[in-house]
């Protein structure tokens, strides 16, 4: 049973509210409704299910206090899996304070930010300027154009010792369960920033939209194909006119001829699947060695 309204009411501190939905709403409306209900200077999103240094709070609160042209500020963290076992770390060669414009163009340029919202700190003031999260128009990955925004609104800050102790996704739980929406909609989104980042740079801007094109077919060929190889037929078929018209010509020919030829299918799921699996297995072992190293010379940090 939660027994977070037990919690939070035993402090008996008039400046701490429990607040809870009669139904659940999702994580954005959460986030947007509590942007909304805010009243003070700074906002912070911080999960249940993470850890947090003692000193996140002090140290990045400290660079909003400094810079008062700051959106926001966000920390380095690691990733620890349910068991509070360390698996990552995710440490970037970022200034203690970098000019918006800076993040957004490296934001527009990639599918990932290398902003996570439970490290960062907002000025309140700039999430009112940049608006709700748009979960309806981008999906889960919405909070990635968030950080495209509020980077509009000023500088960024960074703290690079890790703030934060992040837990990964488990399987089938409701943010890692599998969904197209979650690899098409953030195409939209991308489209949308690439416009506005190149808007006076038209020829750079072609060139960025056609390097996202060559990633996206990629992605999609293997997404298709892995789907293709190992979904029931009843569940691929429905969608896999929507993805692949998503696809450029050469993905699309390549799919078909996979999806023509038994041959090359058995091939796929015999051979090239299980290597792919121990490339992935091999890779998140090398990850959890080198956060172990980062750890080891780094005891400060406690996950």
């Amino acid at each position: 049973m939660d027994e977070t309204r037990t919690v939070v009411e035993s402090f008996h501190d008039p400046r701490i509210r429990y607040i809870r939905h009669e139904k659940n709403v999702g994580i954005y409306a959460n986030w947007n409704k509590l942007v909304e209900l805010c009243s003070g200077d700074y906002v912070c999103i911080y999960h249940d299910h993470d850890n947090y240094e003692d000193t996140i709070l002090e140290r990045l609160a400290e660079l909003l206090d400094e810079h008062q042209n700051m959106s926001f500020a966000h920390t380095a963290h690691t990733l620890i899996d349910a068991q509070g076992n360390l698996v990552g770390i995710d440490v970037w060669d970022f200034p203690s304070v970098m000019q918006g414009s800076e993040l957004r163009l490296r934001i527009a340029n990639h599918w990932n930010a290398p902003v996570v919202a439970a490290t960062a700190m907002v000025r309140r003031a700039a999430y009112l300027k940049a608006g709700p999260y748009e979960a309806s128009k981008y999906g889960l990955a919405c909070d990635k154009h968030m950080w495209f925004r509020l980077a509009a609104e000023g500088t960024v800050g960074y703290v690079p010792e890790p703030q934060a102790h992040i837990r990964v996704r488990e399987r089938n739980g409701a943010t890692s369960i599998f969904s197209w929406d979650n690899i098409l909609l953030p195409q939209l989104m991308r489209r949308d920033e690439i416009a506005e980042v190149y808007a006076a740079n038209q020829v750079e801007g072609r060139k960025a939209e056609r390097r996202m094109n060559q990633d996206l077919d990629r992605k999609l060929l293997v997404l298709a194909t892995r789907c293709l190889l190992l979904d029931p037929p009843e569940v691929w078929l429905a969608e896999e006119n929507r993805v692949i018209s998503q696809m450029g010509i050469t993905a699309r020919l390549a799919y078909r001829f996979i999806r023509s030829s038994r041959l090359i299918r058995s091939f796929l799921k015999a051979i090239v699947l299980p290597l792919h699996y121990k490339r992935i297995a091999r890779k998140a072992a090398i990850e959890q060695r080198h956060a172990k190293d980062y750890a080891s010379q780094h005891p400060r940090i406690h996950v």
